[in-house]
């Protein structure tokens, strides 16, 4: 089967963004933050609280602030993922969009066989046997076949008919074994 094509900015945004919800390090910053933000707001609270010693304290006032970590918490919870990745994925966008990155969307040539594939662009061509595919995930645009954690080789459905489609999904699934996580 021989595909060419070039890919679009949305296509390689697809992969970016799926790449980052899988990245473990950015996974772990987020898990981070979210302990991170309502540690610091509580300490402020009870920081406050301390600062009143001489004076009676106003339980009504303590209350009232930590109501207000709760909402802030809750708030930060529901958003700082979609927010993280929102941001780290509008610098994906400026850096793609840079005319030196201009590589990642140039036209390619994808030739997929029994023995592998082989990509080839203007720049580079790259001869992969299955065993180097260790992943395929198929999105709603794409199918990304993963030769590391994070690197994938992008297809896009646009270009392929119903029967390509059907005869990409069957030679991935002869070829790509899944390979445990780690």
């Amino acid at each position: 089967m021989r595909l060419e094509y070039d890919i679009t900015l949305d296509e390689m945004m697809a992969f970016q963004r799926r790449a980052l919800e899988r990245n473990r390090q950015f996974q772990k910053r987020i898990t981070r933050s979210k302990v991170m933000v309502p540690v610091l707001l509580l300490l402020i609270v009870f920081i406050s609280v301390d600062f009143r010693v001489g004076t009676a304290v106003r339980w009504d006032m303590v209350i009232a602030e930590l109501i207000t970590v709760a909402v802030i918490t809750c708030f930060f919870f529901l958003t700082v993922r979609r927010r993280a990745i929102s941001r780290a994925l509008g610098r994906v966008r400026k850096t793609l969009e840079s005319p030196k990155n201009g590589i990642y969307l140039k036209k390619r040539t994808v030739e997929l066989g029994e023995d592998g594939l082989c990509i080839e662009t203007d720049e580079s061509s790259d001869r992969l046997k299955w065993s180097m595919v260790h992943e395929v995930e198929e999105l709603d645009t794409v199918f990304l076949l993963y030769i590391s954690e994070l690197s994938a080789h992008v297809i896009p459905k646009r270009i392929l008919q119903e029967d390509e489609m059907t005869e990409l999904r069957g030679l991935l699934e002869r070829h790509v074994t899944p390979q445990p996580e780690k």
